[in-house]
């Protein structure tokens, strides 16, 4: 009975983790970031009480603020709120007119819609107080691995209008000093899929990268940020026990200091840890907690390194 609970708790966690999707809301605040009166930007949505639950948007620069939310399948209606230095400030006051899907003015006065698809996840570029799309392609996935040598990262679209190019910048500090790292051209007009892969030729060792999407009549847009960090090539890695239980200690040889990215995947590909360590020159010893995890066989990555660990 107690495997059968206990089972039973680990199938429910799993599809509840499932059962969240991804979405990245972000707003073009260009319109107003130059008023003296502006200060940060939110968003909140029907399910956190609107105003009082906003939660803050990350500056990704260029008057872009976004966060990634993860959220349930079906329908969610949501606003940016603009706050001002005084600590004034209030929610978008969108008209909307006939044929615009972006809004509703349901009880609770004029709000932003959009549908989540389980599994489906999707960014959404918004200007504030408009339905106008700042991004002229729908981006689905963005993300990038080290390699030996090389940052590689891969992004995929749904749709295009007009694009010209899509851009890869690098950042030290996510924030400034934006440089263009490469690019290639976009599909000009699709409404099918299209996957895209740049690499970065000299990373450093941590580096914050976004795409900037250009279309041909000069418009342009901004992806979120990720970040990748470099594990020092000279790494070697050890693991014991090995068969585990509930405790891992993972020994890492790293020729300088550095920072280490742990992931451990179970035998199906799902990522089911993950971990950022700072390592010292020399040997470094670290515990991974296992005891969440049934019996099986897992994989552990730290850069390029792969090492395969059973689980008692």
């Amino acid at each position: 009975m107690k495997r059968f609970l206990l089972l039973f708790t680990l199938l429910t966690s799993l599809f509840s983790v499932r059962a969240q999707t991804d979405i990245t809301f972000c707003v073009d605040m260009t319109s107003v970031a130059g008023s003296t009166d502006f200060a940060a930007q939110a968003i909140a949505f029907d399910f956190n009480s609107f105003n009082s639950g906003a939660t803050p948007l990350t500056d990704m620069g260029d008057n872009i603020y976004c966060k990634t939310f993860p959220l349930a399948a079906g329908e969610v209606r949501y606003n940016f709120f603009f706050a001002a230095a005084g600590g004034a400030g209030g929610p978008e006051n969108l008209a909307p007119l006939a044929g615009q899907a972006c809004v509703n003015d349901g009880e609770e006065g004029i709000k932003r819609t959009f549908t989540v698809v389980n599994g489906q996840s999707q960014t959404v570029f918004f200007v504030w107080e408009t339905c106008d799309e700042t991004l002229p392609v729908e981006l689905t996935d963005f993300r990038g691995e080290t390699l030996a040598k090389h940052n590689r990262l891969y992004w995929k679209t749904a749709r295009e209008e007009n694009v010209q190019w899509h851009i890869l910048e690098r950042s030290n500090d996510a924030r400034n000093n934006w440089e263009e790292v490469a690019r290639t051209q976009g599909a000009r007009l699709s409404t099918e899929e299209q996957g895209y892969t740049l690499d970065d030729e000299a990373p450093t060792a941590t580096a914050y990268y976004r795409l900037r999407s250009v279309d041909y009549d000069g418009s342009q847009g901004i992806s979120p940020v990720i970040m990748l960090e470099r594990v020092n090539d000279g790494l070697t890695i050890q693991a014991y026990p090995n068969p585990a239980g509930d405790l891992l200690e993972v020994v890492l040889n790293s020729k300088e200091t550095s920072t280490a990215s742990l992931f451990l995947f179970a035998a199906d590909g799902r990522e089911v840890l993950s971990d950022n360590r700072r390592l010292e020159a020399g040997l470094n010893t670290l515990s991974l907690d296992l005891s969440a995890l049934p019996s099986g066989i897992y994989f552990l990555r730290v850069g390029e390194q792969l090492l395969r660990v059973v689980r008692d």
